[in-house]
């Protein structure tokens, strides 16, 4: 009989660095976040991404292409009977159609990965259980789920101002030129942020890709999905130096989706096998 104490599984051992997907498509009921067997992998959008349309009831947290962006529902109801609405552009901007709906810009159509990061990419998930006991026996009679939390933890190198904003809760992002500048540094990138006016906090469908070595044709990965994810509370803190490039913190908590089924309402871990 074999000693199974050394027995190793090599293809189960991954290492880094993982790739950060933001704003990707919302995979449907029983679907999965897709990725091709490229180095590193890359993300495969849907075959038929849903697009806007008109006098339909939408959710909260249903999504769709504007044709430029990804749209998604922050204040559902029917939508309006002809014709799309004018698209607000800004990122994190709000559209509400004739019919009531309102809808929150989220940025371009096939995801944004967020730059060079440092050190390790944190995939958190935390299951909290209670206990239901009687004083008759010693053990507990039933244990139930009362909590799930979900979060993704990533250092970023890259200070585009368009990545930054992606992680305060309130803001927008918008470029332009300004003539006050010196000739030659007009240009510029702006974030605002603040306001008393802007309660829809941004929900996004994150994805962490996390490549198997020893695959590339094709490559494996573990590709972790949140449905709905939002920044954490943490804000964003930012140092200059010499000695040391700047890296800022992220971390997105994962919300959960209602209009989904139970036990896959906040996201999705695939391991390619």
């Amino acid at each position: 009989m074999a000693n199974t104490i050394f027995s190793v599984n090599q293809s189960r051992i991954f290492e880094g660095p993982g790739r950060f997907c933001y704003n990707w498509w919302l995979p449907g009921a029983g679907a999965q976040t897709i990725v091709d067997g490229s180095t590193p992998p890359q993300l495969v959008p849907p075959v038929s991404p849903p697009v806007y349309q008109t006098s339909h009831a939408y959710s909260i947290d249903d999504q769709f292409s504007d044709t430029t962006n990804i749209q998604r529902v922050v204040d559902p109801g029917t939508s309006q009977s002809s014709g799309a609405p004018t698209w607000n552009t800004q990122l994190f901007g709000l559209t509400t159609d004739t019919g009531g709906v309102t809808y929150m810009n989220l940025g371009p159509i096939g995801g944004t990965f967020l730059g060079a990061t440092e050190g390790a990419m944190e995939v958190d998930i935390q299951d909290d259980t209670a206990d239901v006991s009687a004083d008759q026996f010693r053990a507990p009679l039933l244990r139930f789920a009362v909590d799930c939390k979900a979060s993704i933890t990533v250092d970023l190198l890259q200070t585009e101002l368009d990545f930054i904003a992606r992680g305060l809760a309130a803001s927008q992002y918008s470029t332009g030129t300004n003539s006050l500048y010196p000739t030659g540094a007009q240009a510029y990138e702006a974030i605002t942020f603040g306001g008393v006016n802007s309660p829809f906090v941004p929900k996004v469908c994150l994805v962490a890709i996390m490549q198997k070595p020893g695959w590339s044709a094709p490559s494996k990965s573990h590709i972790v999905t949140l449905y709905g994810a939002s920044v954490g509370k943490q804000g964003i803190k930012m140092s200059a130096q010499l000695k040391k490039a700047n890296v800022y913190k992220v971390k997105f908590d994962g919300l959960t989706v209602a209009s989904r089924a139970d036990y896959d309402q906040i996201g999705q871990w695939v391991n390619q096998t």
